[in-house]
């Protein structure tokens, strides 16, 4: 858990292909999931932001503030879906 309704995930030596799969994976499964509360179904979405490196040029925050940018910029293009940065 990262911080409030974030969490983070490394996937160490993870090509962006590879990352993109296993985030729309996980996005996937968490929008199919059945989550009830008192008798009513919730429905649960998943915005991903995602930043990759090969691990030298950028330093961890920097990292972070990028899948963080790209975070916001899927939850303004509708949530429910991956971006990655740039």
């Amino acid at each position: 858990r990262y911080g409030g309704e974030e969490l983070s995930a490394v996937l160490i030596n993870a090509p962006l292909r590879v990352a993109l799969q296993i985030g729309e994976r996980i996005r996937s499964l968490v929008e199919s999931a059945v989550f009830a509360w008192e008798d009513k179904t919730i429905a649960v979405t998943l915005s991903i932001g995602l930043a990759v490196t090969s691990g030298r040029e950028k330093e961890a925050e920097a990292l972070i503030r990028a899948a963080d940018d790209a975070l916001y910029q899927a939850k303004a293009g509708g949530r429910n879906r991956i971006v990655s940065a740039t």
